[in-house]
């Protein structure tokens, strides 16, 4: 047990436990940190974008939840969704 609490406590103090709760995109970036390669500051919320022609979800990190279908928001865009498809209107899920 002591060596599980001393772990524990070493994790805590030199390790990244808020990273644990951090939205994770389709590339596998955290939302809402800079990890040095991409700044996703801007973009904390996570949203899952479902199109017609694919069933497969996307998950994107976005400025802000979309209250509706048609409320716009800014995303930074993955491999699998581009940023400029967020300029268009998507199929999607909160």
């Amino acid at each position: 047990m002591g060596c599980y609490g001393y772990t524990c406590i070493y994790a805590f103090e030199f390790g990244k436990p808020n990273q644990l709760f951090m939205p994770v995109n389709g590339d596998g970036k955290l939302c809402g940190v800079d990890d040095g390669f991409s700044d996703l500051t801007a973009y904390p919320k996570l949203y899952y974008v479902l199109r017609s022609t694919d069933a497969t979800p996307r998950a994107i990190c976005v400025d802000k939840c979309p209250e509706e279908i048609t409320s716009t928001f800014d995303c930074h865009g993955t491999a699998a969704v581009p940023k400029s498809d967020c300029e268009h209107e998507f199929t999607a899920s909160a």
